[in-house]
Protein backbone atom coordinates (compact mmCIF):
# COMPACT_ATOMS: atom_id res chain seq x y z
CA UNK A 1 0.00 0.00 0.00
CA UNK A 2 1.77 3.34 -0.77
CA UNK A 3 1.89 5.65 1.56
CA UNK A 4 -0.02 9.21 0.99
CA UNK A 5 2.73 11.69 1.36
CA UNK A 6 2.22 15.62 0.03
CA UNK A 7 4.70 16.82 -2.66
CA UNK A 8 7.02 19.84 -1.44
CA UNK A 9 5.86 23.58 -1.68
CA UNK A 10 9.59 23.94 -1.53
CA UNK A 11 10.10 23.66 -5.25
CA UNK A 12 13.52 23.15 -5.73
CA UNK A 13 13.42 24.81 -9.25
CA UNK A 14 10.97 27.82 -8.19
CA UNK A 15 13.91 28.10 -5.10
CA UNK A 16 16.79 27.72 -8.32
CA UNK A 17 15.74 29.75 -10.81
CA UNK A 18 13.46 32.80 -9.16
CA UNK A 19 14.47 33.22 -5.33
CA UNK A 20 18.98 32.95 -5.20
CA UNK A 21 18.90 35.32 -7.86
CA UNK A 22 17.48 36.90 -10.80
CA UNK A 23 16.95 40.45 -12.92
CA UNK A 24 14.18 42.19 -11.57
CA UNK A 25 13.59 44.69 -13.96
CA UNK A 26 15.10 45.95 -17.01
CA UNK A 27 13.79 49.41 -18.56
CA UNK A 28 13.23 53.35 -16.97
CA UNK A 29 13.39 54.02 -13.53
CA UNK A 30 12.46 57.04 -11.45
CA UNK A 31 13.87 57.70 -8.28
CA UNK A 32 12.57 61.20 -5.83
CA UNK A 33 14.07 62.30 -2.71
CA UNK A 34 11.94 63.56 0.33
CA UNK A 35 12.91 67.26 -0.64
CA UNK A 36 11.59 66.74 -4.56
CA UNK A 37 14.96 65.93 -5.96
CA UNK A 38 13.39 63.59 -9.24
CA UNK A 39 16.08 61.60 -11.60
CA UNK A 40 14.86 59.74 -14.12
CA UNK A 41 17.30 56.96 -15.42
CA UNK A 42 17.85 53.47 -17.46
CA UNK A 43 18.82 50.38 -15.99
CA UNK A 44 18.39 47.35 -13.87
CA UNK A 45 17.36 46.20 -10.77
CA UNK A 46 18.76 42.87 -9.92
CA UNK A 47 18.20 40.77 -6.37
CA UNK A 48 20.87 37.63 -5.31
CA UNK A 49 21.08 35.97 -1.58
CA UNK A 50 24.49 35.39 -1.71
CA UNK A 51 26.74 36.16 -0.29
CA UNK A 52 24.20 38.51 1.61
CA UNK A 53 20.47 38.54 0.63
CA UNK A 54 20.50 42.56 -1.08
CA UNK A 55 18.23 44.01 -4.14
CA UNK A 56 20.65 46.51 -6.13
CA UNK A 57 19.81 49.14 -8.90
CA UNK A 58 22.29 49.92 -11.61
CA UNK A 59 21.04 53.13 -14.07
CA UNK A 60 22.49 55.75 -16.15
CA UNK A 61 21.30 59.56 -15.68
CA UNK A 62 18.49 60.29 -18.93
CA UNK A 63 17.12 63.15 -16.59
CA UNK A 64 17.37 65.04 -13.55
CA UNK A 65 15.36 68.29 -12.46
CA UNK A 66 18.82 70.17 -11.82
CA UNK A 67 20.22 67.19 -9.53
CA UNK A 68 24.31 68.67 -8.54
CA UNK A 69 24.36 66.29 -5.75
CA UNK A 70 22.66 62.74 -4.70
CA UNK A 71 23.45 63.30 -0.73
CA UNK A 72 20.29 62.83 0.70
CA UNK A 73 19.52 59.40 2.33
CA UNK A 74 16.34 58.02 1.13
CA UNK A 75 15.22 57.78 -1.86
CA UNK A 76 11.62 56.53 -2.95
CA UNK A 77 12.25 53.79 -6.54
CA UNK A 78 9.48 53.71 -8.77
CA UNK A 79 8.92 52.03 -12.36
CA UNK A 80 8.16 53.65 -15.65
CA UNK A 81 5.96 51.04 -17.40
CA UNK A 82 5.47 48.90 -14.45
CA UNK A 83 3.76 51.25 -11.38
CA UNK A 84 3.57 48.37 -9.29
CA UNK A 85 7.46 48.24 -8.35
CA UNK A 86 8.50 50.49 -5.84
CA UNK A 87 10.79 50.56 -2.56
CA UNK A 88 12.87 52.88 -1.03
CA UNK A 89 16.84 52.65 -1.41
CA UNK A 90 20.07 54.18 -0.71
CA UNK A 91 22.10 55.51 -3.58
CA UNK A 92 25.79 53.61 -3.01
CA UNK A 93 27.74 55.12 -5.44
CA UNK A 94 27.29 57.89 -8.74
CA UNK A 95 29.71 57.64 -11.50
CA UNK A 96 30.61 60.29 -13.65
CA UNK A 97 32.51 59.90 -17.51
CA UNK A 98 32.93 62.48 -19.61
CA UNK A 99 34.96 62.45 -23.25
CA UNK A 100 34.40 64.92 -25.89
CA UNK A 101 31.61 63.34 -27.41
CA UNK A 102 29.72 62.01 -24.52
CA UNK A 103 28.70 62.28 -21.06
CA UNK A 104 27.43 59.97 -18.62
CA UNK A 105 26.09 59.69 -14.99
CA UNK A 106 26.06 55.89 -13.65
CA UNK A 107 23.94 55.88 -10.23
CA UNK A 108 24.09 52.39 -7.84
CA UNK A 109 21.70 52.17 -5.50
CA UNK A 110 20.49 49.98 -2.26
CA UNK A 111 17.06 48.84 -1.27
CA UNK A 112 16.53 49.22 2.38
CA UNK A 113 13.85 47.00 3.22
CA UNK A 114 11.38 46.12 0.79
CA UNK A 115 10.56 46.06 -3.10
CA UNK A 116 6.80 46.31 -3.87
CA UNK A 117 5.91 44.36 -7.09
CA UNK A 118 2.27 43.25 -6.78
CA UNK A 119 0.53 44.03 -3.29
CA UNK A 120 -2.56 44.75 -4.64
CA UNK A 121 -3.32 41.24 -6.18
CA UNK A 122 -5.20 38.70 -4.78
CA UNK A 123 -4.01 35.52 -4.65
CA UNK A 124 -5.63 32.18 -3.32
CA UNK A 125 -2.16 31.53 -1.53
CA UNK A 126 0.70 33.49 -0.26
CA UNK A 127 4.00 31.71 -0.04
CA UNK A 128 7.31 32.83 1.41
CA UNK A 129 11.19 31.72 1.59
CA UNK A 130 13.02 31.76 5.04
CA UNK A 131 16.87 32.73 5.81
CA UNK A 132 18.78 30.67 8.31
CA UNK A 133 15.92 28.76 10.18
CA UNK A 134 16.93 25.60 11.91
CA UNK A 135 17.56 22.10 10.74
CA UNK A 136 13.75 20.72 12.49
CA UNK A 137 12.61 17.58 12.57
CA UNK A 138 8.52 17.30 11.04
CA UNK A 139 6.00 15.63 9.14
CA UNK A 140 6.79 14.19 5.83
CA UNK A 141 6.27 15.14 2.22
CA UNK A 142 8.15 14.24 -1.00
CA UNK A 143 9.86 15.28 -3.38
CA UNK A 144 10.45 13.18 -7.17
CA UNK A 145 11.22 9.61 -5.45
CA UNK A 146 12.78 11.10 -2.43
CA UNK A 147 10.55 11.48 0.71
CA UNK A 148 11.52 14.45 3.52
CA UNK A 149 11.20 14.87 7.42
CA UNK A 150 10.59 18.42 8.09
CA UNK A 151 7.11 19.76 7.29
CA UNK A 152 5.23 22.09 9.91
CA UNK A 153 1.57 21.89 9.55
CA UNK A 154 -1.30 23.90 11.32
CA UNK A 155 -4.50 26.14 11.09
CA UNK A 156 -4.94 29.42 12.91
CA UNK A 157 -7.93 31.14 12.47
CA UNK A 158 -9.01 31.36 8.74
CA UNK A 159 -5.63 30.00 7.32
CA UNK A 160 -3.71 26.49 6.64
CA UNK A 161 0.13 27.36 7.33
CA UNK A 162 2.66 24.54 5.64
CA UNK A 163 6.14 25.26 6.17
CA UNK A 164 8.50 22.62 4.63
CA UNK A 165 12.85 22.56 4.78
CA UNK A 166 14.45 22.93 1.22
CA UNK A 167 15.20 19.56 0.21
CA UNK A 168 18.60 20.21 -0.35
CA UNK A 169 18.92 21.25 3.27
CA UNK A 170 21.92 18.78 4.50
CA UNK A 171 24.37 20.33 2.00
CA UNK A 172 23.21 23.92 3.32
CA UNK A 173 22.81 23.39 6.88
CA UNK A 174 26.59 21.84 6.31
CA UNK A 175 27.48 24.97 4.33
CA UNK A 176 25.83 26.96 6.79
CA UNK A 177 27.70 25.83 9.90
CA UNK A 178 31.27 25.77 8.25
CA UNK A 179 31.33 29.05 6.49
CA UNK A 180 28.59 31.53 8.44
CA UNK A 181 26.46 33.34 6.19
CA UNK A 182 22.87 33.15 4.49
CA UNK A 183 20.58 31.10 2.79
CA UNK A 184 17.47 29.95 1.96
CA UNK A 185 16.63 26.96 4.40
CA UNK A 186 12.50 26.59 4.33
CA UNK A 187 9.75 27.75 2.44
CA UNK A 188 6.31 28.44 3.85
CA UNK A 189 2.85 28.87 2.46
CA UNK A 190 -0.62 30.32 3.15
CA UNK A 191 -4.01 29.63 1.89
CA UNK A 192 -7.34 30.49 3.31
CA UNK A 193 -9.35 27.54 4.78
CA UNK A 194 -12.27 28.03 2.53
CA UNK A 195 -10.07 28.89 -0.68
CA UNK A 196 -10.85 32.26 -1.07
CA UNK A 197 -9.16 35.00 -2.42
CA UNK A 198 -7.01 37.28 0.07
CA UNK A 199 -4.46 40.17 -0.68
CA UNK A 200 -1.31 40.30 0.80
CA UNK A 201 -2.36 43.20 3.46
CA UNK A 202 -4.80 40.59 4.82
CA UNK A 203 -1.87 38.20 6.07
CA UNK A 204 1.01 41.32 6.64
CA UNK A 205 1.08 41.16 10.65
CA UNK A 206 0.50 37.10 10.07
CA UNK A 207 3.76 36.70 8.14
CA UNK A 208 6.03 38.83 10.71
CA UNK A 209 4.27 37.08 13.69
CA UNK A 210 5.41 33.30 12.66
CA UNK A 211 9.08 34.96 11.71
CA UNK A 212 9.19 36.17 15.74
CA UNK A 213 7.85 32.85 16.52
CA UNK A 214 10.43 30.77 14.70
CA UNK A 215 13.03 33.69 15.45
CA UNK A 216 12.50 32.35 19.41
CA UNK A 217 12.85 28.85 18.45
CA UNK A 218 15.78 29.41 16.83
CA UNK A 219 17.20 31.30 19.41
CA UNK A 220 17.91 34.24 16.95
CA UNK A 221 16.58 36.55 14.48
CA UNK A 222 15.14 34.51 11.65
CA UNK A 223 12.73 36.41 8.81
CA UNK A 224 10.93 36.26 5.74
CA UNK A 225 13.16 37.08 2.73
CA UNK A 226 11.18 36.74 -0.91
CA UNK A 227 6.88 36.54 -0.79
CA UNK A 228 5.34 35.29 -3.67
CA UNK A 229 2.97 33.00 -5.41
CA UNK A 230 3.61 29.70 -8.06
CA UNK A 231 0.07 28.68 -8.27
CA UNK A 232 -0.46 28.98 -11.96
CA UNK A 233 2.15 31.34 -13.09
CA UNK A 234 5.06 32.43 -10.96
CA UNK A 235 4.21 35.70 -9.59
CA UNK A 236 6.57 37.50 -7.47
CA UNK A 237 4.58 39.99 -4.77
CA UNK A 238 7.70 41.68 -2.83
CA UNK A 239 10.95 41.16 -1.70
CA UNK A 240 12.34 41.74 1.92
CA UNK A 241 15.86 42.44 3.35
CA UNK A 242 15.31 39.94 6.35
CA UNK A 243 16.88 41.81 9.35
CA UNK A 244 19.20 39.17 10.36
CA UNK A 245 22.67 38.44 11.22
CA UNK A 246 25.21 35.75 9.60
CA UNK A 247 24.01 31.90 10.50
CA UNK A 248 25.11 31.01 14.30
CA UNK A 249 24.20 27.84 16.02
CA UNK A 250 22.32 28.40 19.51
CA UNK A 251 21.88 26.08 21.84
CA UNK A 252 18.47 26.52 23.60
CA UNK A 253 15.04 25.28 24.88
CA UNK A 254 13.71 23.84 20.98
CA UNK A 255 13.85 20.56 20.77
CA UNK A 256 14.58 20.48 16.92
CA UNK A 257 13.65 15.91 16.78
CA UNK A 258 10.07 16.67 18.43
CA UNK A 259 7.55 15.98 15.78
CA UNK A 260 4.51 18.76 16.97
CA UNK A 261 7.18 20.63 19.09
CA UNK A 262 6.85 23.81 16.56
CA UNK A 263 3.63 23.32 15.52
CA UNK A 264 2.23 23.53 19.04
CA UNK A 265 4.77 27.10 19.48
CA UNK A 266 3.32 28.71 16.61
CA UNK A 267 -0.57 27.99 17.63
CA UNK A 268 0.02 29.11 20.81
CA UNK A 269 1.77 32.30 20.39
CA UNK A 270 0.01 33.25 17.57
CA UNK A 271 -2.79 33.04 19.57
CA UNK A 272 -1.32 35.38 22.43
CA UNK A 273 -0.01 37.98 19.47
CA UNK A 274 -3.82 37.91 18.83
CA UNK A 275 -3.87 40.74 21.74
CA UNK A 276 -2.76 44.10 20.38
CA UNK A 277 -0.67 44.76 23.79
CA UNK A 278 0.98 41.42 23.39
CA UNK A 279 1.59 42.04 19.13
CA UNK A 280 3.49 44.81 20.79
CA UNK A 281 5.49 43.30 23.54
CA UNK A 282 6.04 39.67 22.58
CA UNK A 283 8.65 41.07 20.19
CA UNK A 284 9.99 43.39 22.54
CA UNK A 285 10.80 40.39 25.25
CA UNK A 286 11.99 38.52 22.29
CA UNK A 287 14.48 41.21 21.09
CA UNK A 288 15.81 40.72 24.80
CA UNK A 289 16.24 37.14 24.63
CA UNK A 290 17.84 37.40 21.59
CA UNK A 291 20.13 40.11 23.27
CA UNK A 292 20.83 37.83 26.13
CA UNK A 293 22.66 35.51 23.10
CA UNK A 294 24.75 38.00 21.92
CA UNK A 295 28.31 38.49 21.70
CA UNK A 296 27.97 41.08 24.45
CA UNK A 297 30.06 40.99 27.89
CA UNK A 298 28.05 38.77 29.70
CA UNK A 299 27.13 40.99 32.64
CA UNK A 300 25.21 43.22 30.60
CA UNK A 301 23.21 39.73 29.41
CA UNK A 302 22.08 39.07 32.40
CA UNK A 303 21.52 42.73 32.99
CA UNK A 304 19.07 42.45 29.77
CA UNK A 305 17.71 39.22 30.55
CA UNK A 306 16.50 40.44 33.70
CA UNK A 307 14.86 43.40 32.04
CA UNK A 308 12.61 40.78 29.98
CA UNK A 309 11.26 38.97 32.86
CA UNK A 310 10.26 42.23 34.47
CA UNK A 311 8.40 42.98 31.22
CA UNK A 312 6.72 39.76 31.41
CA UNK A 313 5.87 39.94 35.35
CA UNK A 314 4.15 43.33 34.74
CA UNK A 315 2.31 42.38 31.59
CA UNK A 316 1.39 39.41 33.17
CA UNK A 317 -0.10 40.24 36.40
CA UNK A 318 -1.16 43.64 35.56
CA UNK A 319 -1.70 43.79 32.22
CA UNK A 320 -3.53 40.30 31.35
CA UNK A 321 -4.85 38.81 34.04
CA UNK A 322 -5.42 42.05 36.20
CA UNK A 323 -4.33 40.16 39.38
CA UNK A 324 -2.29 43.18 40.54
CA UNK A 325 -2.48 46.82 40.01
CA UNK A 326 0.42 49.19 39.70
CA UNK A 327 0.14 50.51 43.33
CA UNK A 328 0.37 46.73 44.52
CA UNK A 329 2.86 45.42 41.37
CA UNK A 330 5.12 48.19 42.36
CA UNK A 331 4.74 47.15 46.20
CA UNK A 332 6.54 44.24 45.37
CA UNK A 333 9.86 46.58 45.67
CA UNK A 334 12.31 43.84 44.53
CA UNK A 335 13.48 42.85 40.72
CA UNK A 336 13.43 39.24 43.23
CA UNK A 337 9.54 39.72 44.70
CA UNK A 338 8.59 40.15 41.05
CA UNK A 339 10.11 37.81 39.31
CA UNK A 340 9.61 35.47 42.14
CA UNK A 341 6.11 35.82 41.95
CA UNK A 342 5.81 35.20 37.99
CA UNK A 343 8.54 32.10 37.95
CA UNK A 344 5.83 30.80 41.42
CA UNK A 345 2.64 30.94 39.41
CA UNK A 346 4.27 28.55 36.45
CA UNK A 347 6.41 26.26 38.35
CA UNK A 348 9.43 27.25 37.18
CA UNK A 349 11.68 27.69 40.28
CA UNK A 350 12.30 24.31 40.66
CA UNK A 351 13.57 24.05 37.48
CA UNK A 352 17.70 24.09 38.91
CA UNK A 353 17.96 20.70 40.20
CA UNK A 354 20.64 19.73 37.65
CA UNK A 355 22.80 23.67 37.85
CA UNK A 356 25.70 21.67 38.89
CA UNK A 357 27.76 25.09 39.27
CA UNK A 358 25.50 26.17 42.18
CA UNK A 359 25.01 22.87 43.71
CA UNK A 360 28.46 23.01 44.24
CA UNK A 361 28.41 26.23 46.18
CA UNK A 362 25.35 24.57 48.12
CA UNK A 363 22.80 27.00 46.65
CA UNK A 364 19.34 26.28 46.76
CA UNK A 365 16.61 27.04 44.25
CA UNK A 366 15.86 30.35 46.47
CA UNK A 367 19.13 31.51 46.60
CA UNK A 368 19.74 30.89 43.38
CA UNK A 369 16.94 32.97 41.90
CA UNK A 370 18.24 35.77 44.50
CA UNK A 371 21.64 35.82 43.66
CA UNK A 372 20.41 35.75 39.84
CA UNK A 373 18.14 38.99 41.04
CA UNK A 374 20.83 40.37 43.20
CA UNK A 375 23.32 40.41 40.52
CA UNK A 376 22.09 42.88 38.54
CA UNK A 377 22.33 45.44 40.66
CA UNK A 378 26.02 44.14 41.99
CA UNK A 379 27.06 44.89 38.25
CA UNK A 380 24.89 48.19 37.34
CA UNK A 381 26.42 49.69 40.74
CA UNK A 382 30.01 47.82 41.13
CA UNK A 383 31.39 48.82 44.32
CA UNK A 384 35.45 49.25 44.31
CA UNK A 385 36.12 46.70 46.96
CA UNK A 386 33.56 44.16 46.80
CA UNK A 387 34.99 40.91 45.96
CA UNK A 388 34.01 39.92 42.11
CA UNK A 389 32.18 37.17 41.66
CA UNK A 390 33.93 34.05 39.66
CA UNK A 391 33.49 33.86 35.68
CA UNK A 392 32.31 29.70 36.25
CA UNK A 393 29.22 30.99 38.10
CA UNK A 394 28.38 33.84 35.81
CA UNK A 395 28.25 31.55 33.59
CA UNK A 396 25.94 29.82 35.15
CA UNK A 397 24.01 32.41 36.32
CA UNK A 398 23.78 33.65 33.03
CA UNK A 399 22.88 30.43 31.79
CA UNK A 400 19.84 30.13 34.49
CA UNK A 401 18.70 33.65 33.58
CA UNK A 402 18.38 31.90 29.76
CA UNK A 403 16.02 29.60 30.75
CA UNK A 404 13.63 31.33 33.54
CA UNK A 405 13.01 33.90 30.53
CA UNK A 406 12.36 31.20 28.04
CA UNK A 407 9.95 29.17 30.00
CA UNK A 408 8.27 32.19 31.35
CA UNK A 409 8.11 33.27 27.54
CA UNK A 410 6.69 29.89 26.80
CA UNK A 411 4.09 29.75 29.96
CA UNK A 412 2.30 33.17 29.17
CA UNK A 413 1.69 31.72 25.78
CA UNK A 414 0.13 28.27 26.99
CA UNK A 415 2.62 26.22 25.72
CA UNK A 416 2.29 22.50 26.93
CA UNK A 417 4.74 20.49 25.02
CA UNK A 418 8.16 19.45 25.87
CA UNK A 419 11.42 21.87 25.60
CA UNK A 420 15.20 21.14 26.71
CA UNK A 421 16.05 22.06 30.01
CA UNK A 422 19.71 23.42 29.50
CA UNK A 423 20.53 23.97 33.46
CA UNK A 424 21.10 20.25 33.19
CA UNK A 425 24.84 19.92 32.44
CA UNK A 426 24.48 16.62 30.24
CA UNK A 427 26.06 15.78 27.01
CA UNK A 428 22.73 14.28 25.02
CA UNK A 429 19.71 16.82 24.34
CA UNK A 430 17.59 13.51 25.06
CA UNK A 431 18.60 13.31 28.66
CA UNK A 432 17.46 17.08 29.29
CA UNK A 433 14.10 16.64 27.27
CA UNK A 434 11.27 17.41 29.64
CA UNK A 435 7.75 18.34 30.11
CA UNK A 436 7.39 22.17 30.92
CA UNK A 437 6.66 22.65 34.76
CA UNK A 438 3.47 24.04 34.69
CA UNK A 439 2.03 20.84 33.11
CA UNK A 440 3.73 18.30 35.84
Amino acid sequence: MELDIPVTIADPKIINEKLLSSEIYNGEFNIRSGSGKSIDLKGTINYQVHPKPSVRFKGDVLKSNNVKNFDEHDWELTTKTCKEISGSFIITSVKYTNSKTNSRVEVNGELQYELKTSLDIKLTEVKFSLINFINNYGRAYKYENAIYAGRVELSFNQYNILIDKVTNSKEIYKKLKEQGGYDITHIGQIRRKDGKEFKLSDVDSLLENIAWILSFAAGRRVDLNHIYSDSGDYKMICYRLPDIKKWKYISNWYPTNSLESLENLLTCLLTLMKDEYWCKQLPRILSQYFDGFGSSYIDNKIIIIQAGLETIAWAYFVETTKELTRTKYESLRSAKNKIGKLLREFNIENITSGLSGLQEKNESSLSSLQKFTSLRNELVHPERNKKIIDREQLYFLWRLGIVYLELAILAVGKYEGDYLNMTINLDSKQERLQKVPWTV
